[in-house]
């Protein structure tokens, strides 16, 4: 999502009135320890850790955004310990890093990361209850089509085989 502010406005505007838009998002300190233990990594191998191992719109800076499109804005937080017994889960996490794609040979780090062993990895996420109360000022409603996912929210115009 190039335009965080783009997305939210284009939301907003195929949300009907009296609709809700839930958004999932984890916190800024999602897996910190585990993002900590491959920045640590990637310096030891003579990599600069990037922006990239933060995430990219966090909770607090979403719930901020909708609030600047939806009539009422309500935060859930759900913070929890994420027991990781064996490297296995560690290691697909390290692959599957945008950090990772730009290195020549992703083993030495995937090795770095996961020479420690089993670990304990804080959680940090949150969901963000947008509502519509009055007409977009476009004056109505859009539609959107959406493949993929197929999870479900009230209160958006639909069509097609899938459901935001």
């Amino acid at each position: 999502m190039p335009e965080p502010g783009r997305a939210v406005r284009e939301l907003r505007r195929i949300t009907r009135p009296g609709g809700r838009l839930i958004v999932s998002l984890n916190g800024q300190d999602h897996l910190r320890e585990l993002r900590d233990v491959v920045a640590a990594a990637l310096v030891t191998l003579g990599r600069e850790p990037s922006s990239l191992l933060r995430e990219r719109i966090a909770l607090d800076r979403g719930e901020a955004l909708l609030r600047t499109a939806f009539t009422s804005v309500t935060r859930h937080d759900f913070v929890g310990q994420l027991r990781v017994p064996s490297p296995e889960p560690v290691v697909a996490y390290v692959r599957s890093m945008r950090e990772t794609a730009r290195l020549p040979d992703a083993r030495p780090l995937v090795e770095a990361v996961t020479r420690s062993g089993s670990r304990t990895v804080a959680g940090q996420g949150g969901e963000i209850v947008s509502v519509l109360d009055e007409l977009p000022q476009s004056g109505e409603a859009g539609e959107l089509e959406l493949r993929g996912a197929g999870a479900w929210a009230p209160g958006l115009v639909q069509r097609g085989k899938d459901r935001l």
